[in-house]
């Protein structure tokens, strides 16, 4: 069997030639020590999780960075959500970039709160967490860092369950339809989301809204894929009211019924778990803040959640998707991607890794590690 007749139907149907081959799992093309690399990866970036014993609490996130972060985002003006607490018990949300900073401490002080978004771009111990979260768990992670309160849940992430660490007393988390968790000070906690979050006005909490892979995620993804599948373009511009000539139909079709067959066909090709991978290997991580640098660092390691997608190999290179990436490997550098993969620490001195540092770091697929 060829390397295109390997897979699902609707890989084998759209070959290793088209723009939209999809990626598949190392051993449909007999890379076993790849994919026994991947499992080495996944366990070792549990070890780094949140709680974990190598995380070590806070995981060497302290109040001093935190507090420089939030006052930075203050000042700015940007990358956040203003919840506010009205005089009914209703909130409203408002964008931060709108807002005059006295009109934040009044907020605070009437029981509100300021959500801050994407702190994995600045905080380096945040990033290195949400990829082992992605990693270890095969979960997508949206950080956030919450001052004060959060009455209202829906100013967080859609998540199946948070992760949430506290840097003040008194801080206490209301998962939706069960009792209050008092949070204890530097120990990440994991509840049930959405939850909403009481506290000072003063008070900082780190929270880690993660997602699992569920019905939304997965028709969402259905139709993404449906779009690029040879015998269905429904995302080619048409008209819903009057018969259309869909691409690869002899006559006008009834464009509604046409769509949901395509998309049973979709799914009749394709495994949940299929899916499911797919979703993971489209995990994006955010580039770790350090390593935004010319001088690349000296030790690295891989961070690949879902591991790594087989796109085709020929005699001179292989293709390979991570992360909505696609690198292009000579076999050489293929050769050594397993050790890389596995969350091994890398030389980048060493040739072997030099390419694959340089690619993985800038698209948030690799982190430096200490000396």
């Amino acid at each position: 069997m060829s390397e295109a007749d390997k897979g699902p139907l609707w890989a084998r149907r759209l070959g290793a030639t088209t723009p939209f081959t999809f990626p598949l799992p190392p051993s449909s093309s007999n890379l076993t020590e790849l994919a026994a690399a991947v499992d080495r990866g996944i366990a070792a970036a549990q070890q780094r999780r949140p709680g974990a014993s190598e995380s070590g609490g806070a995981a060497g996130l302290d109040g001093g960075q935190l507090d420089v972060f939030i006052e930075t985002r203050l000042s700015e003006g940007k990358d956040g959500t203003i919840v506010e607490r009205m005089a009914d018990g209703r909130t409203m949300l408002h964008d931060l970039a709108a807002a005059r900073p006295e009109s934040v401490i009044e907020v605070l002080q009437r029981g509100g709160g300021v959500v801050l978004h994407r702190p994995e771009r600045v905080l380096d111990v945040v990033n290195r967490l949400v990829a082992a979260e992605c990693v270890g768990d095969g979960v997508r992670v949206t950080a956030t860092v919450v001052l004060g309160s959060v009455p209202d849940p829906s100013a967080s992430p859609r998540a199946s369950e948070q992760l949430v660490l506290s840097f003040d007393e008194g801080t206490i988390v209301e998962p939706t339809g069960q009792d209050p968790i008092e949070l204890q000070v530097g120990v990440w906690s994991r509840v049930p989301a959405p939850s909403r979050i009481h506290a000072g006005p003063s008070s900082r909490t780190v929270v880690l809204n993660m997602l699992r892979f569920d019905a939304v995620e997965r028709r969402q993804l259905v139709l993404a894929r449906a779009a690029c599948h040879p015998l269905l373009r429904i995302d080619a511009p048409t008209s819903f009211d009057d018969p259309a000539i869909p691409y690869g139909e002899p006559g006008p079709t009834d464009l509604v019924e046409h769509t949901r067959l395509g998309l049973r066909t979709v799914l009749d090709d394709v495994t949940d778990a299929e899916l499911e991978w797919w979703w993971r290997l489209a995990t994006e991580l955010e580039p770790v803040p350090l390593s935004r640098h010319l001088t690349l660092p000296p030790l690295v390691r891989g961070r690949f959640p879902g591991g790594v997608g087989i796109i085709g190999i020929d005699g001179v290179q292989a293709e390979v998707s991570a992360g909505r990436n696609t690198f292009s490997l000579s076999l050489p550098v293929l050769e050594a991607l397993p050790e890389f993969v596995s969350g091994a620490t890398c030389a980048t001195g060493d040739p072997r890794f030099t390419e694959l540092a340089g690619a993985t770091l800038a698209a948030g697929l690799a982190e430096p590690v200490a000396p």
